[in-house]
């Protein structure tokens, strides 16, 4: 988890698409990784959770040998028992102080989202979300709202992560399926291992409905060759009136096949003639959506249908 929050942490903080610090960040991730894990475990045998670790994260230690307040030795203190990630945050509390300042300075960027009062919930009766209350059997909906830029999305990214790793464990014990449906995915949850979910996990429990303004806008989160590899793994796709999707049209129009095309030609003598031509079956533009209330659902290794789709103003008023 450390990993992952550092790594969309960095998407936030950058709000740039391609990762924000290239191999710079990459390198402070790696060496950093082993060390929030053991300040987030900490958090957590504390039992004051992420506003503990934020605290821990940037102190390395208490004033004097018996302040026991949050920092790396306190949080050393409490997991060196309990895991080996205990180890390497002990190994660096007498680095280099630049080292020390970079490691911080990286562990701030993944935790960064919470320092937003209504991503940590400080407003004194908040329950904190754990994955088992979707287990209820109302079949409960949990809903995220996160704002289109900014730091906030790395949250929405955790609880997800957390939510995903929570399903393929309890699989063998007979859980529900969950609907995953993100709306502005590139921006409001740029989930870093999408395509190993949409490939992977509609078989452990997890369905993903995710919606996008156009499928390159992938390439700014998942860059060119991830956005491919989405547009080709997505059982299906919904496309709407207006859509910038003339490849997948194109691909869906190849899908339906060839058939002859006979021309018949007559010459100046009045002879008539039959000719045929190999050519498409379908052309990509007969499959466009005409209207707002209709769409091309297409499916893959086919043309698919077009659907009708029910808007607001279907609805009887009351």
């Amino acid at each position: 988890m450390a990993s992952l929050l550092m790594k969309v942490g960095a998407l936030g903080a950058y709000d740039n698409g391609g990762g924000g610090g290239g191999d710079g960040a990459a390198f402070w991730q790696t060496l950093t990784t082993q060390s929030m894990a053991a300040v987030l475990l900490a958090g957590m045998e504390s039992e004051g959770g992420i506003d503990w670790s934020l605290r821990a994260s940037s102190a390395t230690a208490g004033k004097d040998a018996e302040d026991d307040s949050p920092s790396w030795v306190s949080a050393y203190d409490l997991v060196r028992e309990k895991s080996t990630h205990a180890a390497d945050l002990f190994g660096k509390i007498d680095t280099d102080p630049k080292m020390r300042d970079s490691i911080k300075a990286t562990m701030h960027t993944g935790l960064a989202p919470w320092l937003l009062s209504n991503v940590s919930g400080r407003h004194g009766n908040s329950v904190p979300f754990q994955p088992k209350m979707l287990e209820d059997a109302d079949e409960p909906t949990l809903a995220i709202i996160a704002p289109a830029d900014g730091v906030a999305a790395g949250a929405a990214v955790a609880v997800v992560e957390t939510i995903v790793r929570h399903l393929r464990r309890g699989i063998e014990r007979g859980l529900d399926r969950v609907l995953l449906s993100i709306d502005e995915a590139v921006n409001t949850c740029p989930i870093p291992k999408l395509p190993t979910y949409v490939t992977e996990a509609r078989g452990l429990g997890v369905a993903c409905v995710i919606a996008v303004q156009s499928t390159k806008q992938m390439t700014l989160r998942w860059g060119k060759e991830g956005a491919e590899v989405l547009r080709e793994v997505f059982p299906s796709a919904l496309i709407l009136e207006g859509a910038p999707e003339r490849e997948m049209l194109e691909n869906a129009a190849w899908w339906d096949g060839e058939e002859d095309r006979w021309t018949e030609s007559i010459d100046s003598h009045q002879n008539r003639s039959l000719s045929a031509e190999r050519v498409q079956r379908t052309a990509p533009t007969r499959l466009l959506p005409k209207s707002v209330e209709e769409g091309r659902l297409l499916l893959y290794g086919q043309k698919g249908n077009m659907v009708e789709l029910p808007g607001m103003w279907n609805f009887p008023k009351g």
